[in-house]
């Protein structure tokens, strides 16, 4: 049986003490990594470059090389067996090189050998849903001895060979399509925020890939590239398509075949997991570590776009047979894909940014932040706030000059100087110190609004920003966005993004309390549903008086009672321990008095007595876990596994309301789509949260066609409920 070298940077005191490698919850993973591979301990041969861990005054430079001359003749002495590493000193002793980035691409080469590096074992521990099964999978590959896979022919210098495989690519059955871009420089001026051009277009296919530089002088090649983007009939494969066909498309290049993404495969086989390339690679294949060797400048950027459509081909080959195999996973992908040409088109169409609008803002917020400077200047002193009120000269007024005491560090063991320590400090400490945090508190939010959403806001050549929408970028399949992050923007500020004319509307829907709803029919919930399907009972009014058993006309809409009993509703759906550290912090904002005792009251009032199924409902998710390894969102059937020794609970308690939710808007902004695609002038400009926005000329219209695809009733575990709306209409956001 072939050997492999598993090699760490130490060995820790329990190791020591007792004489064995594989003990505690490191020794578990291992053990149980070799149990799945069908393979025993003893073909694991464990080196260590220190046998105990050094300390900082004897790990000297000259002392950690003489190790590492050590270890690499330990590793030549076992010439046919593979090589792990789990510590980023034993990678560097080994490599010469820092440690590089966990997940990008699989393995790299040592003395001619295949070298691994995989993720340090505590992180697993920390965090099993995410790097667990890559884990163990690192490990099996090494202990199966599987061969790497094949990269087969990379072309991307020679244009007599470029021009011949781009020709003979017209008969393949699928190719796999990337892009690599960048933003232009000629003249901050001169160039639009929102332009981007392409430096390279690749091709990956059954035998290599193909990149080609963009613009490429050759006519001939330039006319294939642009044939075989058109081609209907050549089956396409994207990692993250919608970027790539976004650019290609706003630069005038027509794109059709787009039958599968690797992202939106990997999402729908794995939420919990990192999606970017290299993650995916690094689990599913066996292959050299390109992303790593591109970013260390060892291959250039050709060659780099021809490895990503590779990758990209190979990993299509793996997903596809695996998502048709069954009818859950092929409808949870088919949802995914059908979205793709809804977050394209509200891309390219982008929300208008009234500019007046947006300079009343600079002059507001710069205003405000003049003011906090010179009032902190007035106060304390004259001091550099700098552009954001964070800087090492502040950071010693307070931790040496005050001698406030920490609350948090860093990773090299600075404290924190961050908005918690300041929030603590304005708390807990007299003054200077409690008005010199408030007033920097203070500076900080203006800063960050004035740098962040008015001057920092990606405002394109047309007065519109055009975010991009990201459909699976959280594990419970709710959307984000970025460029900027639309969700983030103020409501206060919202009054910035108009229709694009005078005459036409914006029209927004907001579904009512969908959390809650979702909550109440999961867990049976009886009073919890049948007040929500009552439309003249405020549910926080009815929680808040049985709650603290007083009468619901006592309960002001904004009286302490109210807030209490809605916030700690919503933290103890997704709250499986006593802990109401969050809700008491969240509380805290609006009501200043009230005392943490109060807070567990309420939760231990409302899961006892008021609504006891939430508590009935978390042991069961709990149970199920341990049993089966997942959570199911029912709805679209997604699935979110969790190793059962090793899992966070009120992650699983989150997973089957939040993927419900998203699952219910996708399905209406789905509809919304069909019904406004091709009319002129009627468009998607945003989906913030659980709301979508719609711009057009005719209000009434828009409203119809979102109700009609929002308002849903769903029948589940033997109640029914209806997901009821509100719908809005203005001249800007903010009116909606």
């Amino acid at each position: 049986m072939k050997k492999i070298l598993l090699i760490r940077d130490f060995k820790s005191r329990r190791q020591l003490e007792s004489g064995r490698d594989l003990v505690g919850l490191h020794g578990k993973l291992i053990r149980e990594a070799v149990h799945q591979a069908k393979h025993k301990i003893a073909d694991i041969q464990f080196l260590y470059l220190f046998n105990e861990m050094p300390s900082k005054e004897n790990l000297s430079r000259s002392a950690f090389l003489e190790a590492a001359e050590a270890l690499k003749a330990e590793v030549r002495a076992y010439p046919e067996a593979s090589i792990l590493v789990l510590g980023d000193k034993a990678y560097e002793a080994l490599t010469d090189r820092k440690s590089p980035t966990n997940w990008v691409g699989g393995y790299e080469t040592w003395e001619d050998r295949p070298l691994m590096f995989t993720h340090h074992t505590r992180r697993v521990i920390n965090s099993p849903d995410k790097y667990l099964k890559p884990y163990l999978w690192h490990i099996q590959r090494h202990l199966f001895g599987t061969s790497p896979d094949k990269l087969g022919s990379i072309i991307y210098e020679d244009d007599a060979k470029i021009l011949g495989v781009l020709q003979s690519l017209k008969q393949a059955k699928l190719v796999a399509v990337d892009i690599e871009t960048h933003r232009p420089e000629t003249g901050e001026d001169s160039v639009d925020i929102t332009d981007i051009a392409i430096d390279s277009i690749g091709f990956g296919h059954a035998h290599g890939a193909v990149a080609v530089r963009w613009p490429h002088p050759d006519p001939a090649i330039t006319q294939c590239v642009i044939d075989l983007l058109r081609d209907k009939d050549l089956k396409k494969c994207f990692h993250n398509g919608q970027f790539d066909t976004s650019v290609l498309t706003k630069l005038g290049y027509e794109v059709n075949g787009f039958v599968f993404d690797t992202l939106l495969a990997h999402a729908t086989l794995e939420p919990g997991a990192p999606h970017d390339l290299g993650s995916i690679a690094a689990h599913y294949l066996y292959i050299p570590r390109w992303k790593s060797a591109y970013k260390s400048g060892d291959i250039s950027r050709q060659k780099y776009n021809a490895l990503d459509c590779r990758v990209t081909y190979l990993l299509a080959r793996v997903f596809e047979p695996m998502i048709q195999a069954e009818e859950r996973l092929r409808r949870i992908y088919r949802e995914y894909h059908t979205l793709i040409d809804v977050v394209v088109q509200m891309k390219k169409t982008g929300c208008a940014v009234d500019m007046d609008k947006r300079a009343e803002h600079h002059a507001k917020l710069s205003g405000l932040q003049a003011a906090a400077r010179a009032e902190f200047h007035e106060r304390i002193g004259v001091i550099d706030l700098g552009i954001g009120g964070n800087n090492q000269n502040l950071a010693n007024l307070f931790f040496k000059t005050w001698r406030c005491k920490p609350i948090s560090y860093t990773e090299t063991g600075k404290p924190k100087f961050d908005d918690i320590f300041l929030q603590y400090t304005m708390e807990t400490c007299d003054e200077p110190m409690k008005g010199a945090a408030k007033m920097l508190l203070t500076y900080r939010r203006q800063a960050k609004l004035l740098s962040t959403y008015v001057d920092g806001l990606p405002v394109g050549r047309d007065d519109a920003i055009h975010p991009s929408w990201n459909i699976s970028g959280a594990v419970t399949g709710r959307w984000s966005s970025s460029e900027p992050n639309f969700q983030n923007i103020p409501q206060k500020m919202r009054d910035m993004f108009v229709p694009r004319r005078p005459d036409l509307w914006l029209v927004g829907a907001d579904f009512s309390a969908i959390e809650a709803r979702i909550a109440a029919i999961l867990m049976g919930a009886k009073k919890l549903l049948s007040w929500l399907q009552d439309q003249s009972v405020d549910v926080h009014t009815k929680n808040a008086a049985e709650i603290f058993g007083i009468p619901e006309e006592k309960v002001g809409k904004k009286s302490m009672y109210r807030q209490c009993a809605k916030t700690v509703l919503y933290a103890v759906f997704y709250n499986f321990s006593d802990d109401v550290t969050a809700a008491y912090n969240a509380i805290r904002e609006h009501v200043p008095n009230v005392s943490y005792k109060d807070i567990q009251y309420v939760r231990k009032r409302l899961v006892e007595v008021v609504h006891p199924e939430i508590r009935a409902y978390h042991i069961r998710t709990r149970d199920w876990v341990m049993t089966k390894g997942y959570v199911e969102e029912p709805l679209s059937g997604r699935r979110r596994t969790f190793d059962p020794n090793w899992f966070n609970i009120n992650e699983a308690l989150n997973f089957p309301i939040q993927g419900m939710a998203s699952t219910i808007f996708n399905r209406a902004i789905r509809g919304v789509w069909k019904d406004i695609k091709g009319v002129p002038d009627e468009t998607i400009i945003a989906a913030v949260h659980d709301a979508i926005y719609l711009e057009g000329p005719n209000p009434d219209r828009l409203e119809a066609i979102l109700s009609k695809n929002m308002v849903q009733v769903i029948e589940m575990n033997g109640h029914r409920m209806e997901f009821s709306i509100e719908t809005k209409r203005g001249k800007s956001l903010y009116e909606l």
